[in-house]
């Protein structure tokens, strides 16, 4: 925590989504001028363990960082857009995984894995119907100087980003 706090103290707290917001209490507990901030369609259930300041739609933004929603998964998950002098990259939560091949029960609630892929437990749990976070995927992949996809759950990909969000596009 004292490297992380050498770098300042925050001054937002991001809670991707319903499903992920346990631990917003202690980062709140120990950081209490930090904003809470969740997406919108999520925003009542992570109200339940913390208060939400803003909005995905309410957060500011920059040149180098901008924060948005998903379309469509009912604004329940965003994704963290960083663009720097080496390029763009975004941060996704559970809208897709990069899991290795996976068996068993985990298996098939985070199939297909072996590749990246928007998770069936999201298609069915955090997805909306239609075709609308297809498209999203597919504007992302079309990203001009994509360096890197940094999950939350997977390893990260940082050669062909561009060809991993078509990848996990079919899957949606």
């Amino acid at each position: 925590m004292q490297e992380l706090e050498a770098f300042g103290r925050p001054s937002y707290i991001i809670v991707p989504n319903g499903f992920h917001r346990q631990d917003a209490r202690i980062w709140k507990d120990r950081f209490p001028s930090a904003k809470v901030m969740a997406p919108r369609g999520s925003a009542k259930k992570v109200g339940k363990v913390v208060p939400v300041e803003l909005t995905y739609g309410e957060a500011p933004s920059d040149e180098s960082v901008k924060i948005s929603h998903f379309d469509g998964v009912k604004e329940r998950e965003g994704v963290v857009e960083v663009r720097s002098s080496d390029g763009t990259t975004f941060v996704i939560n559970d809208v897709i995984c990069n899991f290795p091949k996976l068996g068993g029960m985990m298996g098939f609630f985070l199939g297909p894995t072996g590749q990246p892929s928007v998770p069936r437990f999201t298609r069915w749990f955090v997805k909306a119907g239609g075709g609308a976070l297809g498209e999203h995927l597919a504007r992302l992949a079309s990203t001009p100087n994509l360096r890197r996809l940094i999950f939350s759950h997977g390893a990260n990909i940082d050669a062909q980003p561009n060809a991993a969000l078509e990848t996990a596009r079919a899957t949606a």
